[in-house]
C-alpha cells in the first residue's frame, strides 16, 4: 500500500493517505482521542443497535476530517453517540 502512511498508537494502527506536498500536519494529536472501556457501555445504551467500535472508526473519521480539537474524548464520542442514536430511533 505505496499511498498510505501507517502508524502505532498503543494497540490501534492508524492509517492515513501519505502527506502530499504542502499538506499541513494535524492540528491535534490523534493519540488523544481515547475512549475509556466505561464509555462503550454507555455509548450502547445512548446508541442501541449500532456496533460501537464502527461507531468509535466513524468518529474518529469525522474528528480528523473536521479538524476538531476534542478536549474530552468520552463526552465527544458519547455525544456522537446520542446523535447517530436518534437516527436509529
Amino acid at each position: 500500500m505505496p499511498d498510505y502512511a501507517f502508524s502505532f498508537d498503543n494497540d490501534l494502527v492508524i492509517v492515513r493517505p501519505k502527506k502530499e506536498a504542502g499538506q499541513a500536519a494535524l492540528p491535534f494529536p490523534v493519540h488523544g482521542l481515547h475512549v475509556s472501556a466505561d464509555t462503550y457501555g454507555q455509548a450502547r445504551k445512548l446508541a442501541p443497535g449500532w456496533d460501537v467500535h464502527a461507531l468509535e472508526a466513524d468518529w474518529r473519521s469525522w474528528v480528523m476530517d473536521k479538524g476538531i480539537e476534542v478536549k474530552n474524548a468520552d463526552a465527544h464520542f458519547l455525544g456522537f453517540c446520542k446523535t447517530r442514536g436518534a437516527l436509529r430511533a
